[in-house]
């Protein structure tokens, strides 16, 4: 993990990056992420916390336990199709209630059918 060293919060971060979802600002922190719950390998929390404070997406990515989710993007999800990232996610239950509160509202094919795989009680 000494490579994780190498990777520091930039100090400016464009508010929207020229590639095509707005609440990805750095893809390549997305990937280490995803490598992390693929592999489950946990990556250390003073490696996360200086991400923190960047989004409220790169909040929920770091801290999936711990985030407010009122604060939630469902729409996070369908950017997120990492598999083990989803079933990490929808083992929170504040994910999954946001989840729930949101297909109330809105009939979102996608995040129904992640609802139904990984968010079912």
């Amino acid at each position: 993990m000494e490579f994780l060293g190498q990777y520091k919060r930039p100090a400016e971060i464009r508010e929207k990056p020229f590639w095509g979802e707005s609440h990805k600002l750095m893809p390549h922190l997305d990937e280490i992420i995803y490598l992390s719950h693929i592999k489950t390998v946990p990556l250390p929390e003073e490696f996360l916390s200086q991400f923190r404070g960047i989004s409220p997406y790169y909040d929920w990515l770091t801290n999936l336990e711990h985030f407010d989710y009122m604060k939630f993007d469902p729409m996070w999800l369908v950017n997120n199709d990492v598999s083990q990232l989803l079933k990490n996610a929808f083992r929170v239950p504040g994910l999954r209630e946001a989840v729930r509160k949101y297909l109330r509202r809105l009939n979102h094919p996608k995040i129904a059918r992640m609802f139904a795989l990984y968010g079912g009680d």
